[in-house]
């Protein structure tokens, strides 16, 4: 079961461990999306589609909190 996230912030940068004494080689851009793999202590391991697996902070992502559902019918009256 894999869920998806985006980057919130302009830029936010990608390391290779979690937390900011790990190098960061990579920057992600905001909408950027990334499948959420796991996290902790305020970071979370993301992969991209190439499936690289990398660390970004927290608080630059967005995760939606449900399965959104959206209906293109008409409303009836």
């Amino acid at each position: 079961h894999w869920n998806c996230l985006a980057v919130k912030v302009q830029k936010s940068k990608l390391r290779s461990g979690p937390g900011t004494q790990f190098s960061s080689a990579e920057t992600a851009q905001k909408g950027e999306p990334f499948l959420d793999i796991g996290g902790e202590d305020g970071w979370i391991q993301v992969q991209n589609a190439n499936g690289e697996k990398q660390w970004i902070n927290l608080d630059h992502i967005w995760k939606p909190r449900e399965a959104m559902r959206m209906s293109f019918e008409p409303e009836r009256p």
